[in-house]
């Protein structure tokens, strides 16, 4: 038998290749079709280069088995272009390593000439740069490697090939960014918050095979709050698992000193802290802890998860309460204090994202009420009297707050495969707004922040979610969905997940995300089904599990991924936003509003990824914390890492801010198994801050323009994070006019 018989008898499916344009630097659009690739290949490598010199860029794909594609460009257009050659030292010839950058019309290309592009591939060492209809190239710069630049002004020809020369005696040390100019600075050493944390590896894929990511990796917590009675901001972080929690205990000049504390009852300490509320649960004038167990890591009602509340003797002494409240063994992960009924001490809502090794069923949430007293210390499961018939879902965060604006606390959650939910406050019972208007966007959400972000007087959201830079792509015509149920009886919830790719012609159809291997592992009884992967990649989601054995199986779907700002409308209708393109690089997890430039708007501090994404895609990554200035209410627009200094690059989670001895604000992250990190503005600002007093429920800050904004004492809270509720004002307020949660003003404070 010749070789060419047997190679024709493997199995194979050719597909498209895919060519995409880009629209805006960030976004590109599928021109797949549009520029000649609808056919289908075995291809894998391509590089690029002009074949045939006539100023444009041609395709040559490698295809196994088979001939090699050439594709010739046949742009025809008036389009100018810039071509570089660069001669480099004796011991790199062709410079690899050095990054050109283009100046035309005030706007800057940049490439870096590496000596290998993609999958086995080379492309031409010529870069290659697009004027559209310039016809001038004002200057260029070459960083050549080792980090000398040297720059070219003379004799650049348009659409033509530039060839450019190292010259030792024109180079000059490129100039690296001071960073007393940026807006913030590190400050661990200084404060001397030093943290690393240690979170053991758990494997939830062992349990669950198909799972999107892990869901045992989403610590450490922090909460801010005067622990020890002086006055003084501590901040507590929560303990992964075999960790202890620990709290910094603030100075009087500002620094930190740690403090180990075992606030675990288990031996072991195998229990992991998910959600940390601090509060005064007896209304005697100190802070006591909530702490919420989760991480997936256990069985259903494992002792492990039982939530523990630690009492503060007034003095940074803790002792755990005995029988004052209800048997809370769900799979924690958010836990948040307000008086929903406005009788005078705060309430409790505690959140569960996932059952354990279960997904996508959702464990138990409850919502304790506070009725201790002089003689007792006592919280009570209330939860289906005042939320009753409601499955709240996979719960990532909430926040309470007043979107009607008619004085009584209302509750907005942000779970997986689920729109933002919001439930209106009924004097103490909630109903769910139906009709929000954004009701159609499901998401994986992971976080809430409240602010008002166009100063109207209402309180409008920003919600983290898994962002777009990722396989599972959706829209509202072509969401994500997920089909899952017990399929072989073997006690196991199997979740399959589903996203709409192209078959072998082109046309886009619903197809199973995991690969064969793992359906398998999930599901053993496919293997009846199919003998080849051929046969298994050829068949649609539906084909696959047909309505015969799938019809009483969980469904459920999200076409919106997008990291997002939710405008109140008023009248309980809300519009969503989302966010700059740079912050969809990532899932968000905590968020923040601080005020960047010292105007009238908040403005957004973000951070996230995700290390425990499925190996099928890797982890998510590409975020190194964000920094977005409010344009006037209007939207946001990204401030670039050289203007912020702004820079947590790991598996970042929770992110508090907290004002020192000194009345400066300092920003704090924790990264999952890395360290917290500890940021300050670079310059002294002369902001004034203030405390809220009690009973006080909202804050009006009014402004030399007349202007005004609304702060929710609630407002200060994302995922797994609890900040300083302490309010920060600058020289552009006039005025703060506090109001009680019957409507009525209770202080003012006259700025000027």
């Amino acid at each position: 038998v010749s070789k060419e018989k047997l190679l024709a008898a493997i199995p194979q499916i050719k597909i498209q290749n895919f060519i995409f344009k880009n629209r805006d630097g960030i976004r590109f659009d599928d021109y797949t079709n549009n520029w000649g690739l609808d056919f289908a290949t075995y291809s894998n490598g391509a590089v690029y280069g002009d074949l045939d010199n006539d100023g444009d860029l041609d395709i040559l794909l490698n295809n196994i088995n088979d001939k090699a594609t050439l594709l010739e460009n046949k742009i025809n257009n008036s389009n100018n272009f810039f071509r570089v050659k660069l001669e480099g030292t004796l011991d790199n010839k062709s410079a690899y390593g050095s990054v050109v950058s283009i100046f035309s019309n005030n706007i800057e290309q940049k490439h870096t000439l590496i000596s290998g592009r993609g999958y086995l591939s080379k492309t031409e060492d010529e870069l290659h740069f697009g004027l559209g209809n310039s016809s001038k190239v004002d200057s260029v710069i070459v960083t050549w490697p080792g980090g000398y630049e040297q720059i070219f002004k003379t004799d650049l020809i348009v659409n033509n090939t530039n060839i450019l020369k190292y010259d030792k005696a024109l180079l000059k040390k490129k100039i690296i960014a001071d960073s007393t100019l940026t807006h913030l600075k590190e400050y661990n050493n200084e404060s001397k918050i030093i943290y690393k944390d240690n979170d053991i590896d758990f494997i939830d894929f062992n349990f669950q095979r198909t799972l999107p990511r892990k869901f045992s990796q989403f610590g450490p917590s922090l909460a801010v709050g005067d622990l020890d009675g002086n006055g003084k901001e501590d901040i507590l972080v929560g303990g992964s698992r075999a960790m202890n929690e620990n709290i910094f205990f603030q100075n009087t000049d500002g620094t930190y000193e740690r403090t180990q504390l075992n606030l675990k009852t288990d031996p072991n300490k195998f229990q992991e802290d998910s959600g940390i509320c601090i509060f005064d649960i007896e209304n005697d004038g100190d802070l006591d802890i909530y702490i919420s167990h989760g991480s997936s890591q256990y069985s259903v009602d494992s002792d492990l998860y039982q939530d523990l509340i630690w009492i503060n003797d007034g003095f940074g002494n803790f002792k755990i309460l005995e029988n004052g409240f209800p048997e809370i063994k769900s799979n924690g992960s958010a836990v948040k204090s307000c008086d929903f009924d406005l009788d005078g001490d705060l309430d409790l809502i505690i959140g569960s994202r996932v059952k354990p090794m279960s997904y996508p069923l959702s464990d138990k949430t409850f919502v304790l009420k506070n009725i201790s007293n002089s003689k007792k210390t006592k919280l009570i499961d209330v939860t289906s009297e005042v939320f009753p018939n409601i499955d709240f879902g996979m719960v990532s965060d909430f926040i309470w707050s007043d979107f009607n604006n008619d004085n009584w606390p209302d509750l907005l959650v942000a779970s997986e495969w689920s729109p933002i939910r919001f439930f209106k406050n009924n004097y103490g019972v909630f109903t769910e707004v139906k009709n929000s208007g954004i009701e159609n966007h499901s998401g994986w959400w992971n976080s809430l922040l409240a602010l008002d972000i166009d100063n109207d007087g209402d309180t409008d959201y920003v919600s983290g979610n898994f962002g777009e830079n990722t396989y599972l792509k959706a829209n509202m015509e072509m969401p994500i969905s997920i089909l899952a149920k017990d399929f072989d009886s073997n006690g196991s919830i199997d979740p399959f997940i589903s996203y709409f790719l192209r078959d072998s012609i082109g046309v886009k159809k619903k197809f199973i995300y995991h690969p064969m291997e793992d359906v398998i592992k999930q599901y053993t009884e496919i293997r009846k089904k199919y003998n080849s992967f051929g046969e298994f990649g050829d068949d649609t989601m539906d084909e696959i599990f047909d309505e015969k054995i799938s019809s009483d199986a969980i469904k459920k779907s999200s076409s919106w991924m997008k990291t997002s700002w939710i405008e109140n409308l008023g009248n309980e209708k809300f519009k969503i936003h989302a966010l700059p393109d740079k912050t969809q690089f990532a899932p968000i997890y905590s968020i923040l509003s601080f005020n960047y430039d010292e105007d009238e708007y908040e403005d957004l501090m973000l951070v996230g990824n995700d290390f425990g994404i499925e190996t099928k895609q890797g982890r998510a990554d590409a975020l190194n914390g964000i920094i977005l200035r409010n344009l006037n209410g209007k939207g946001f627009e990204v401030i670039d890492f050289e203007k912020t200094n702004f820079f947590v690059p790991g598996d970042a989670k929770s992110l508090i801010k907290t004002v020192n001895s000194n009345n400066e604000i300092l920003y704090l992250v924790s990264q999952n198994k890395d360290s917290l990190k500890v940021f300050k503005t670079s310059k002294l600002i002369q902001n004034k801050i203030f405390d809220w007093k009690k009973n006080e429920f909202k804050c009006k800050i009014a402004f030399n323009s007349n202007n005004f904004k609304i702060i929710e004492r609630t407002s200060f809270n994302s995922f797994q994070s609890q900040s300083s509720n302490k309010i920060v004002v600058n020289s552009q307020a006039r005025e703060l006019i506090f109001y009680n949660n019957q409507g009525d003003i209770v202080r003012k404070i006259d700025l000027n």
